[in-house]
């Protein structure tokens, strides 16, 4: 779900949900559903948005058929019926070859930290019902 990539092009990193994890979406989409302030709260906490920040919330294929329930905050009536969730943050190559490049990963992820664990939990809870 945490992720890091270098490429010819860019250096990228992040946090999310993808590949269509329904399963794991459907929980997250049972979540805002049921406890909307504790979703907020937690996308509140990484800081996400703004146009300096370099962390941007990526909201890319989403279900037609899925309504968002009646009086759902705008926020999160967006986020409702996404396919998948990414957080990314996109840098020129050069920082690859600062010093401090572990650190400002390790400040995003530790950023990143309380929806990592609502969307590790969706995705536990996602898996265990397909289980049985």
């Amino acid at each position: 779900m945490y992720w890091f990539e270098l490429s010819p092009e860019a250096v990228e990193w992040g946090l999310g949900l993808w590949g269509i994890n329904r399963e794991a979406m459907d929980v997250l989409r049972e979540q805002i559903a049921t406890k909307p302030r504790e979703v907020r709260r937690i996308l509140n906490s990484c800081q996400l948005g703004g146009e300096e920040e370099p962390l941007k919330l990526h909201l890319e294929e989403r279900y037609r058929s899925i309504r968002p329930p009646a009086g759902l905050s705008p926020d999160l009536a967006l986020l409702y019926p996404v396919k998948t969730l990414h957080i990314i943050r996109t840098e020129n190559l050069s920082l690859c070859y600062r010093a401090d490049l572990p650190q400002i990963v390790a400040r995003d992820f530790t950023r990143l930290a309380p929806l990592y664990h609502l969307l590790r939990r969706c995705a536990d809870e996602g898996k265990s019902r397909l289980q049985g």
